[in-house]
C-alpha cells in the first residue's frame, strides 16, 4: 500500500490545503490508521523511504503555513495588485485596456485556516485570570472592591448640604 502512486494522492491532497490526516487518508481510500501509521515510522531517519515520505510532508506544511501568513502579511502592509485585462467592442472595433488596480485582500480567510489548522500556534486562547478561584471568593473580592469604590469617592451630595 506504501506505492508511489498513494504518496503522490496523499502529496496532492496536502498541498490543496486539507489539514486532516484522517480526511487526506479517507479521500486518498486509506485506512487513516495506515496513514498514520507511515507518518509515526517517518519520526526515525532509519525508516528510508518513510522518512523520505514524512519529510516531504512537512515542508508541504511550512509551505501552505507561509503561504497563509504571506497573505495576511500582505494585506496588513497594503494589499496585492489585481492586474485586469478589459475587453471593449467600439463601433471603431475591439479594444483592449489593460490596467492595474489595488483590491481589498481577503486575509480573514487565510486566518481562518491558520486558527483551525495549527490551533496550538495560531488559535485563539482561553484567558481566565480567576481560573483557580472559587465563584465564593470572587463574589468576595468584588464585594471588596465596591466597598473600596465607596470609601473613596466624595459623595458630592453631601457636601453641597453641608455648604447651605
Amino acid at each position: 500500500m506504501f506505492t508511489p502512486a498513494n504518496r503522490r494522492l496523499v502529496y496532492r491532497c496536502y498541498e490543496a490545503g486539507i489539514p486532516s490526516a484522517r480526511r487526506i487518508a479517507e479521500m486518498c481510500g486509506l485506512d487513516p490508521s495506515l496513514l498514520t501509521y507511515w507518518l509515526d515510522q517517518g519520526k526515525n531517519p532509519d525508516n528510508g523511504a518513510y522518512y523520505g515520505f514524512r519529510q516531504k510532508i512537512m515542508r508541504i506544511e511550512a509551505r501552505r503555513e507561509a503561504e497563509l501568513i504571506s497573505i495576511i502579511e500582505k494585506s496588513a502592509s497594503g494589499g496585492y495588485d489585481v492586474k485586469e485585462t478589459q475587453i471593449k467592442i467600439t463601433p471603431r472595433g475591439k479594444e483592449v485596456k489593460k490596467r492595474t488596480r489595488e483590491a481589498a485582500p481577503q486575509w480573514q480567510a487565510a486566518a481562518w485556516r491558520l486558527e483551525r489548522w495549527l490551533p496550538d500556534d495560531y488559535g485563539q486562547k482561553p484567558y481566565d485570570v480567576n481560573a483557580e478561584s472559587s465563584p465564593h471568593d470572587l463574589a468576595l473580592e468584588i464585594q471588596k472592591a465596591a466597598e473600596a469604590l465607596d470609601s473613596s469617592v466624595p459623595d458630592i451630595f453631601e457636601e453641597e448640604e453641608t455648604e447651605e
